[in-house]
């Protein structure tokens, strides 16, 4: 008859490491332990991996100042392991920073103290650590995909604001419209009614520029299913400049114009191309002002406008180039985002960038922007041809 070997209350704790180490092996959590004197007596294959450690053995009896920790990271675990042993109860750490092959990591760490089997004296500590980076990046993305959605959530409030300003609006309009119309109207019969009739024509232009407007904005949060339209770029241009340049002549801005010729039809729809020619030519406006205010006796403001035909992407490019203050690098970033803005209440709400993005995002449209701090900005909107250039 055979006899099993029985263990004993007296085996102490270093003999049953191997099978200690091959249970921790199968975790995810990274471990060490150490013997009563505060040597190493071994750890799991995370707790290697994360600490660089190739040869574990290797590191059996060492302090833990001769492990791969940096001074100040070693004296908090000899200081941890102490309290926990004096304590005889777990010691916890949350999101603890800990260098870890040259990176600071947070680590949720728990020390806890060991009892042999039977007795009262310390059989050693066990050292159980999780690095939370990974959890962190998944929050971040969590709360970054909340933010969105709040974001989407004001942005579809708005277009409901909007439409409901835009259906006030429109009545007053209407009349204002059929008002003006029928003025016209009267006068194309007199003789002498030639100013008056150009005075209401000129009205009933800027009311079609008002309804362009009014549409824009509901279409700011609520994307447009209509087909893309097709246009001269020139006639929108020459519409919106139209608007700029007594304001131009006003603030004494030079301004560039470069026009190619014989450029295709766009694929974009007139007035929202439009509306993207104001919203640029506002924001280098308000950019040349602002430097003006700071800027030496010299400062001499001045816009470039470009309409250009690429010829290997065969696209439209229109190009606004102003010298005012320029943005930032976090600006820069941020430009395109609704309410995002630098600028005073009264000067505006963040909302021109991010109309001129809508408008790319729906019409295909390339929209970069360069800008150097205190000097100036560029921006280069790159529309597809609706006919290719032959």
């Amino acid at each position: 008859m055979t006899h099993e070997k029985k263990t004993g209350p007296d085996d102490d704790f270093s003999s049953s490491g191997e099978l200690f180490a091959a249970i921790m092996n199968h975790t995810r959590q990274a471990m060490f332990w150490q013997d009563p004197n505060l040597a190493h007596s071994g750890c799991n294959r995370e707790f290697a991996h994360a600490s660089g450690i190739e040869n574990p053995g290797d590191m059996i009896g060492k302090t833990l100042f001769e492990l791969p920790f940096e001074k100040k990271d070693a004296e908090f675990f000899h200081a941890s392991i102490q309290k926990a042993l004096s304590r005889q109860r777990p010691v916890s750490f949350f999101e603890k920073k800990i260098c870890l092959k040259g990176k600071e990591r947070p680590l949720n760490i728990k020390f806890i103290p060991l009892n042999g089997p039977g007795k009262k004296e310390s059989a050693g500590v066990l050292c159980v650590w999780q690095d939370m980076s990974e959890k962190n990046g998944e929050e971040k993305k969590t709360a970054e995909m909340k933010k969105k959605f709040l974001q989407s959530c004001r942005l579809a409030a708005l277009g409901e604001m909007t439409a409901g300003i835009a259906h006030e609006m429109n009545q007053p309009l209407s009349i204002i419209n059929a008002a003006a119309g029928g003025i016209s109207e009267y006068f194309s019969t007199k003789e002498d009614g030639g100013v008056m009739k150009k005075s209401c024509d000129k009205i009933l232009r800027q009311l079609d520029r008002v309804y362009s407007i009014t549409e824009t904005i509901n279409s700011f949060a609520r994307k447009n299913a209509d087909a893309p339209g097709v246009s001269n770029l020139r006639e929108p241009l020459g519409l919106a400049l139209s608007f700029f340049r007594e304001r131009f002549r006003m603030h004494e801005i030079a301004v560039e114009m470069d026009l190619e010729r014989g450029i295709p039809p766009a694929g974009v729809d007139p007035q929202k191309f439009e509306r993207i020619v104001i919203n640029l030519l506002n924001n280098a406006l308000f950019a040349m002002r602002e430097k003006a205010k700071k800027a030496p006796a010299g400062y001499r403001k001045k816009i470039s406008i470009a309409l250009s035909w690429d010829p290997f992407g065969k696209r439209v490019v229109f190009e606004v180039r102003d010298n005012g203050v320029g943005m930032g690098e976090e600006t820069l970033q941020r430009c395109m985002t609704p309410f995002y803005t630098t600028k005073k209440m009264e000067d505006g709400m963040g909302m021109g960038l991010a109309i001129v993005n809508d408008i790319a995002s729906e019409f295909e449209i390339e929209v970069e922007m360069e800008s150097v701090q205190g000097q100036w900005t560029a921006c280069r909107v790159s529309i597809p041809a609706a006919v290719q250039k032959p």
